[in-house]
């Protein structure tokens, strides 16, 4: 079982020391303890993951993608109340991230997993900041 404190630690340090290859180890493990425990993703260590997506210095990581990779991975994991949770976290959060990678992730949760009104709601609104970075959802997920 994933333990929750050491994540969090292990998540904080990644984030606060910029260090993206701790991160995408983090996320690896996380997706290797979802593959060998089947069901549903715990709270704890959903909000850990939410919590932390919400921090500016996850958002300037360029490798924030490895834990935003976990939502398109894992997606059959999280419990109805956690996909719910997680829509307006990805669509406040998204304009702010440093990493290109990290937006077309989110473009992919929104558009192949959810893949619903609701999203194709926010992919919208996401579309009118698209002159930054070339962010616009549609045009991210054209590139691919």
């Amino acid at each position: 079982m994933l333990n929750v404190s050491e994540f969090s630690s292990a998540l904080h340090r990644a984030v606060e020391s910029g260090d993206s290859q701790l991160l995408k180890v983090i996320s690896d493990d996380w997706g290797d303890h979802m593959m060998f425990i089947p069901g549903h993703l715990e709270d704890s260590i959903f909000q850990v993951a939410i919590e932390i997506m919400r921090t500016p210095g996850f958002q300037a990581m360029d490798g924030a993608q490895h834990l935003l990779f976990r939502f398109v991975s894992d997606w059959a994991s999280l419990s109805r109340d956690q996909k719910r949770i997680l829509l307006p976290v990805l669509e406040e959060t998204y304009p702010l991230y440093a990493s290109s990678t990290a937006c077309f992730f989110i473009s992919v949760v929104l558009g192949e997993r959810y893949h619903n009104s609701r999203a194709l709601d926010v992919l919208m609104r996401l579309s009118k900041i698209g002159g930054k970075m070339g962010r616009s959802p549609f045009l991210l997920l054209r590139q691919q």
